[in-house]
């Protein structure tokens, strides 16, 4: 059972109890909408430079082994998702928020050695422009 595409354009289908959100990509003129900084010794986040609302984001992190990722102001009630396995976060509000425009961090990355941090494999949900 699948539901039709919504303006979020996050779509959700069930397949044997397991729910896959399919989520459609933008990115700013030219650059990536999200970024790396290092916080301490071992923790990093991950911040998003966003013009629109944002209502889901997902990226695999690679370079260290992350054992927590952490929700920030930016995305209090935002349902987040870590797989240790391949390094996938996904980030989508149950709600129906979204995360306001501007810059700042969506999440805290916290590894069990010090790494050279880096995303791959992005893709960012917005509300569409009226």
């Amino acid at each position: 059972m699948a539901t039709k595409k919504r303006s979020s354009a996050i779509v959700i289908c069930l397949i044997a109890g397991l729910t896959v959100f399919l989520l459609s990509g933008f990115t700013a003129a030219g650059e990536s909408p999200l970024t790396v900084k290092k916080s301490s010794k071992n923790t990093a986040c991950v911040e998003l430079n966003n013009d629109v609302p944002v209502r889901g984001v997902q990226f695999t992190i690679t370079g260290a082994k992350v054992t927590e990722v952490r929700n920030t102001a930016r995305t209090s009630g935002f349902l987040t998702k870590f797989n240790d396995k391949n390094g996938t976060v996904l980030l989508v509000s149950a709600s129906a928020g979204s995360i306001d425009p501007g810059k700042g961090p969506i999440v805290d990355i916290v590894c069990d050695k010090p790494g050279a941090v880096s995303l791959s494999k992005v893709k960012i949900v917005g509300a569409r422009k009226k």
